[in-house]
């Protein structure tokens, strides 16, 4: 599963990258939230992956993974 971090106007979203487009998570916050409850997310997530068709993946505008890291090496 490829998560992704996209622009959807003002608001930063969490997103699974499925071929050639992007599905919400559903998960309202950031990238570091949806990784510290994976456990439970992890499931839904793939599920809303498979089931919902999302946009394509050209029409986002893509941002960092995981917005301000606590450590960066």
């Amino acid at each position: 599963m490829k998560l992704a971090t996209y622009h959807d106007g003002d608001r930063l979203r969490t997103g699974i990258v499925v071929g050639d487009r992007i599905v919400p998570t559903g998960h309202d916050g950031t990238m570091i939230d949806l990784i510290a409850d994976w456990d439970r997310l992890r499931d839904p997530i793939a599920a809303r992956a498979q089931a919902e068709e999302g946009v394509p993946l050209a029409t986002v505008r893509l941002a960092a993974p995981v917005q301000r890291p606590g450590k960066i090496w």
